[in-house]
Protein backbone atom coordinates (compact mmCIF):
# COMPACT_ATOMS: atom_id res chain seq x y z
CA UNK A 1 0.00 0.00 0.00
CA UNK A 2 1.83 3.40 -0.58
CA UNK A 3 0.18 6.60 1.00
CA UNK A 4 0.70 10.03 0.17
CA UNK A 5 1.70 12.73 2.23
CA UNK A 6 -1.74 13.97 2.74
CA UNK A 7 -2.57 10.72 4.41
CA UNK A 8 -4.72 9.43 0.76
CA UNK A 9 -3.86 6.21 -0.95
CA UNK A 10 -1.92 6.77 -3.91
CA UNK A 11 -1.49 3.29 -5.00
CA UNK A 12 -2.15 -0.45 -3.65
CA UNK A 13 -0.69 -3.71 -4.59
CA UNK A 14 -2.37 -6.73 -2.95
CA UNK A 15 0.31 -9.30 -2.09
CA UNK A 16 3.17 -7.96 -4.15
CA UNK A 17 6.19 -9.99 -5.27
CA UNK A 18 9.45 -8.14 -4.02
CA UNK A 19 12.98 -9.00 -5.68
CA UNK A 20 16.11 -7.65 -3.93
CA UNK A 21 19.45 -9.03 -3.63
CA UNK A 22 21.08 -10.26 -0.42
CA UNK A 23 24.55 -10.40 1.01
CA UNK A 24 25.61 -14.22 1.79
CA UNK A 25 28.65 -16.39 0.79
CA UNK A 26 32.00 -15.94 1.41
CA UNK A 27 33.06 -11.89 1.28
CA UNK A 28 36.84 -11.44 0.07
CA UNK A 29 38.17 -8.17 1.39
CA UNK A 30 41.19 -6.61 0.52
CA UNK A 31 43.45 -5.72 3.62
CA UNK A 32 42.97 -1.60 3.24
CA UNK A 33 39.40 -2.15 4.13
CA UNK A 34 41.15 -3.11 7.76
CA UNK A 35 41.48 1.03 7.95
CA UNK A 36 38.04 1.22 7.98
CA UNK A 37 36.78 -1.36 11.06
CA UNK A 38 37.55 0.32 14.19
CA UNK A 39 38.83 -1.17 17.39
CA UNK A 40 37.51 -2.24 20.14
CA UNK A 41 33.95 -1.05 19.40
CA UNK A 42 31.12 -3.31 17.94
CA UNK A 43 31.17 -3.18 13.82
CA UNK A 44 29.32 -5.29 11.48
CA UNK A 45 29.62 -6.16 8.03
CA UNK A 46 26.64 -3.79 7.08
CA UNK A 47 28.64 -1.00 9.02
CA UNK A 48 31.88 -1.59 6.83
CA UNK A 49 29.73 -1.75 3.46
CA UNK A 50 28.21 1.30 4.09
CA UNK A 51 31.41 3.29 5.18
CA UNK A 52 32.81 1.99 2.05
CA UNK A 53 30.17 3.80 -0.12
CA UNK A 54 30.07 6.68 1.91
CA UNK A 55 34.22 7.10 1.26
CA UNK A 56 33.13 6.62 -2.40
CA UNK A 57 35.24 3.36 -2.55
CA UNK A 58 32.10 0.85 -3.09
CA UNK A 59 33.03 -3.21 -2.92
CA UNK A 60 32.73 -5.03 -6.51
CA UNK A 61 30.12 -7.54 -6.53
CA UNK A 62 29.60 -11.32 -8.20
CA UNK A 63 26.20 -12.07 -8.61
CA UNK A 64 25.41 -15.75 -7.89
CA UNK A 65 22.00 -17.52 -9.02
CA UNK A 66 22.78 -20.95 -7.79
CA UNK A 67 20.99 -22.71 -5.03
CA UNK A 68 21.07 -20.53 -1.51
CA UNK A 69 19.63 -21.13 1.39
CA UNK A 70 20.60 -19.21 5.40
CA UNK A 71 20.89 -21.33 7.78
CA UNK A 72 20.79 -19.37 10.75
CA UNK A 73 17.98 -20.47 12.27
CA UNK A 74 17.15 -24.07 13.42
CA UNK A 75 14.64 -25.03 10.70
CA UNK A 76 16.37 -23.35 8.45
CA UNK A 77 19.02 -25.79 9.03
CA UNK A 78 16.22 -28.88 9.38
CA UNK A 79 15.12 -27.52 5.53
CA UNK A 80 18.60 -28.23 4.26
CA UNK A 81 19.54 -31.22 5.70
CA UNK A 82 15.83 -32.19 4.17
CA UNK A 83 16.90 -30.85 1.00
CA UNK A 84 20.18 -32.11 0.71
CA UNK A 85 19.77 -35.57 -0.43
CA UNK A 86 17.33 -34.59 -3.52
CA UNK A 87 19.83 -31.97 -4.40
CA UNK A 88 23.61 -33.59 -3.81
CA UNK A 89 24.53 -33.99 -7.06
CA UNK A 90 23.65 -30.74 -8.13
CA UNK A 91 25.30 -29.32 -5.63
CA UNK A 92 28.84 -31.06 -5.07
CA UNK A 93 29.08 -31.59 -9.24
CA UNK A 94 28.08 -28.17 -10.09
Amino acid sequence: MEVSEDGKLSGFKEKPSVFYQVSMGINMLNKKVLDYIPLNKPYGFDNLMLDLLRAKTPAAVRVFSGYWLDIGRPDDYERAIEEFDSLKVKLLNG
